[in-house]
């Protein structure tokens, strides 16, 4: 896979967006080119990361827990990426 479309992936991961998924209203993830996104599952508290893409990448949710998204991307190969959220606090 070409690294500069692993970068345009990477940087629509966002870490500690803090955000509740269902306000944020359908025309605007239209406006800046997101088709799809998948959130972390953190019971009641708000989500904390998320991985947002477009039509033009196939992306495949791979595991999924309360500090990690892990993710199989394919575009010309495949890649996969995981985001973990970890503290030493």
């Amino acid at each position: 896979m070409k690294r500069e479309k692993i970068r345009s992936i990477i940087s629509y991961i966002y870490p500690k967006p803090m955000i509740i998924v269902y306000k944020i209203p359908a025309w605007y993830w239209k406006s800046i080119g997101v088709r799809n996104y998948c959130v972390n599952d953190r019971g009641p508290l708000v989500p904390n990361l998320w991985a947002l893409w477009g039509n033009d990448i196939q992306l495949l949710l791979f595991f999924l827990s309360f500090q990690s998204i892990a993710l199989e991307v394919k575009c010309q190969s495949t890649c996969y990426i995981a985001v973990i959220y970890a503290s030493t606090s």
